[in-house]
């Protein structure tokens, strides 16, 4: 529907905006399951 939609695009967004963020929580998680 057009709330999935619209919360589809909103999270596109922020991946777009956050790149770097979301990279680094990324590499984080891999950090942390390795210990």
């Amino acid at each position: 529907g057009k709330i999935t939609e619209d919360y589809t695009k909103r999270i596109e967004k922020d991946i777009i905006n956050l790149p770097q963020y979301w990279l680094w929580t990324h590499k984080r998680w891999k950090h942390k399951k390795e210990k």
